[in-house]
């Protein structure tokens, strides 16, 4: 017997998202070992007037990995989605909530758009591989460290500041 277990509301509510942007290529002639290649770009960002409200950019492009062993398709989607975060739902946690699943969510609007495309396209459906945007705490700090702007020396801060 499968125990259920009640589900929960989530803290982030999805409004609305939808398609940008979408380009699917088939390619005449795949490589049967073809291996696809991903790459994602995030924008995230705050809505002025209403602090727990987001709104989240995902581009996501997809194709071979060696030129050479074409995949039988490459393409790009792109998904903006906007979401509010329920007020109860901790401050210092609201961004990483949004950058962890609210981009996780869009990117399963992503994998069900290129499969829904691709079933009725040259070579069949694909399925874009599963992915996580999550990154530990010492991840997330080691990547915040390395995308750091270089320290300014205070002498030129204060210069800079100066009319």
């Amino acid at each position: 017997m499968i125990e259920s277990k009640p589900l929960r509301d989530s803290p982030l509510e999805l409004l609305r998202h939808r398609i940008q942007r979408i380009r699917l290529d088939a390619h005449p002639q795949p490589a049967p070992d073809a291996v696809f290649d991903l790459a994602a770009s995030i924008n995230v960002a705050r809505h002025a007037e209403k602090p727990r409200q987001w709104k989240v950019t995902l581009d996501v492009e997809f194709g071979p990995q060696n030129p050479g062993c074409p995949t039988p398709y490459s393409g790009a989607i792109s998904f903006v989605g906007e979401f509010d975060v329920k007020p109860q739902y901790p401050e210092g946690d609201v961004r990483r909530l949004v950058e962890v699943t609210g981009v996780s969510m869009l990117y399963g609007a992503c994998r069900e758009a290129i499969a829904n495309l691709t079933a009725r396209a040259a070579h069949g459906m694909i399925t874009l591989p599963s992915v996580s945007f999550f990154q530990s705490n010492d991840t997330q700090k080691k990547a915040d460290h390395e995308n750091a702007p270089p320290a300014v020396p205070a002498a030129t801060t204060e210069e800079a500041k100066a009319p």
